[in-house]
C-alpha cells in the first residue's frame, strides 16, 4: 500500500511542470506578436512628391490603428530629384513653400496610391537607352518640352494629376510648339470643366 501511495504522488509536480512550460510559451508568443504589431501593425511609411521642384521624399512614422494616434514624429529622407537637367531647365523658377503630395502609403499592411501617383510613374518611364524616356524626349525636342514642362508643373501645382497623361500624350505627338500650347489650352480647360478631384 506504502508504494502504491508513492506512485500517485509522481505525477503532480510533471503536470505543474507542464503547466508552467506551456503558460511560459503563450505569454513569449503573446509577446512576440505584440513586436510584432508595433512593428508592422502601427508603421506608416511612404513617398511625397514636391510639384514645384519635381523632387520625391520618402516619409514615415509610427502610429496606433484604429485611434491613430501618432506615437512617433515624420521622419523625412532627404529629397531627390525625379527628373534630370533636360526636364528641370524647363521648369519657371522657384516657388516660395513648395507644397508636398502624397504618393503611396503603407500602412501596416496596406498599400494606398494617391494622385501624385499619375505624375511619378510617367516620369519614371524609361527609355530606349535605359534612362529616363522624358529626358531623352526633352533633349531632342528641346522647344516643345519648353512649352510642355511648365504647363504640367502648373497642372500639378493645381492637383489636376488625372489631366497629365493626356497632356503627355499630346506633347509626343506634337509636331511644334505652338500646335502644343493650342492642345494643352484645351486639354486644362476641360480639366477645370470638371470639378475638383
Amino acid at each position: 500500500m506504502a508504494q502504491n501511495s508513492k506512485s500517485h504522488g509522481n505525477p503532480a509536480p510533471n503536470k505543474y511542470r507542464l503547466t508552467g512550460f506551456v503558460l511560459t510559451i503563450a505569454a513569449l508568443a503573446g509577446f512576440l506578436a505584440l513586436v510584432l504589431f508595433f512593428f508592422v501593425g502601427t508603421s506608416v511609411e511612404g513617398e511625397e512628391f514636391s510639384p514645384a521642384t519635381f523632387q520625391l521624399r520618402k516619409f514615415s512614422y509610427r502610429r496606433i490603428p484604429g485611434v491613430r494616434l501618432r506615437i512617433t514624429k515624420t521622419v523625412y529622407d532627404p529629397a531627390v530629384s525625379l527628373v534630370g537637367t533636360e526636364v528641370l531647365k524647363h521648369l519657371p523658377g522657384s516657388i516660395a513653400n513648395p507644397r508636398w503630395d502624397v504618393v503611396t502609403v503603407n500602412e501596416g499592411a496596406s498599400s494606398d496610391e494617391r494622385r501624385a501617383s499619375i505624375l511619378v510613374r510617367s516620369l519614371k518611364i524609361d527609355g530606349p537607352n535605359r534612362s529616363s524616356y522624358w529626358e531623352e524626349w526633352s533633349h531632342y525636342h528641346p522647344s516643345i518640352a519648353n512649352v510642355l514642362w511648365p504647363i504640367v508643373q502648373e497642372a500639378a501645382l493645381q492637383e489636376k494629376y488625372s489631366c497629365i497623361p493626356e497632356l503627355l500624350q499630346a506633347a509626343s505627338d506634337a509636331s511644334s510648339a505652338a500646335q502644343l500650347s493650342t492642345t494643352c489650352k484645351k486639354i486644362i480647360e476641360e480639366s477645370l470643366a470638371v470639378p475638383s478631384e
